[in-house]
């Protein structure tokens, strides 16, 4: 709704200027509503960005701990049999992807 705004702001504004009798005071006011839609915009895209990292890293973060928990419920033999790579591969890589 906040990058509508802007482009609503900015159509408005246009619309004021090209109109016979043109009120500066109305264009200031649309183009500052423009501004403040698509300031916002960005920094809504910005916050669910980040946020979206956040959520990631942590979900990462779980997962990780409760693999490393789990393998250290695993037997012993079956955990020699796999090996320290395939162990590496399934806690670093396999989480990220």
């Amino acid at each position: 709704a906040a990058g509508v705004a802007g482009f609503v702001g900015l159509a408005l504004a246009l619309r004021e200027l090209l109109a016979a009798d043109t009120a500066s005071d109305a264009v200031v006011a649309y183009l500052v509503i423009a501004a403040a839609g698509f300031l916002a915009r960005f920094a809504l895209r910005a916050w669910s960005f980040l946020l979206s990292h956040l959520a990631s890293f942590d979900l990462e973060q779980r997962l990780r701990r409760d693999l490393a928990a789990h393998l250290a419920r695993v037997p012993l033999g079956e955990a020699q049999r796999l090996g320290s790579g395939a162990v590496k591969k399934i806690v670093q890589d396999d989480v990220r992807g």
